[in-house]
Parts: C-alpha cells; sequence; structure tokens
C-alpha cells in the first residue's frame, strides 16, 4: 500500500490588466457580480480614496478586461465608502447605506443597468 499522496497546485491571485480608465485607487467601495444580467461583468460603486469619498460607478468587463466609468444622467447616490450593501438582481444594482464622512446613511439607491439611470427607492 503507498502513502504516496497527489497536491494540486495552492489557489493564488494574479493581477489582471488596467487600463485606462480605470478606478482611482481606494478602499470601502462596494462591487459585486450580476450573474443573471451578465456574468462577465463586475459592478464597483464608491468608496474612500484616502482623502475624499467618492460616489463614482465603474463597470469591469472581464471579457476585454477593461473599466468602463458610467456617467451619471440621472441623480444618483451621494459619495460614500463601507457601503452597507451592493446587491445584483436581474438588471438591477442596489446601494444601500455607507458612511459620507460625517453620518451613516441608510438610503437605498437601484441603478438600472440596462437603461444605466439610478433611482432613489427611499
Amino acid at each position: 500500500m503507498s502513502s504516496h499522496s497527489t497536491l494540486s497546485p495552492l489557489p493564488h491571485w494574479s493581477a489582471l490588466p488596467q487600463r485606462t480608465p480605470h478606478p482611482s485607487p481606494r478602499s470601502g467601495a462596494a462591487s459585486c457580480l450580476c450573474p443573471s444580467d451578465n456574468p462577465t461583468q463586475l459592478y464597483m460603486f464608491g468608496g474612500y480614496s484616502g482623502t475624499i469619498r467618492v460616489n463614482d460607478l465603474y463597470i469591469y468587463d472581464f471579457r476585454d478586461m477593461t473599466w468602463s466609468f458610467v456617467t451619471p444622467t440621472t441623480p444618483w447616490p451621494g459619495a460614500r465608502e463601507n457601503n452597507g450593501v451592493l446587491i445584483c438582481s436581474g438588471t438591477s444594482v442596489f446601494v444601500f447605506g455607507g458612511y459620507n464622512g460625517s453620518r451613516w446613511l441608510n438610503d437605498l439607491w437601484r441603478f438600472d443597468s440596462v437603461g444605466m439611470r439610478w433611482t432613489c427607492m427611499e
């Protein structure tokens, strides 16, 4: 009887190419993958750059490895970090809460990934 065991390679992280435009360095950003909408896209909202809180939305496309900045066409959530939650449901991305630098927020926003529009839900 052999005591030989087969070990599989250890998982590891690898950096993906950063093409412009890409998000500025930040912490506290919220992100989600929307499998029911387009499983090749990652949505990222807000965060803290070290000096300011931001309220930008970027979409990363895994197919061509590029970031796209979403230019708001309607009112959108204010700057925040440590968003309570970022959830995808169908073609909607929801942002709830976060910290704006002076207080904790409890607002709920919906981003329609087809119409590319924000709506304040409450």
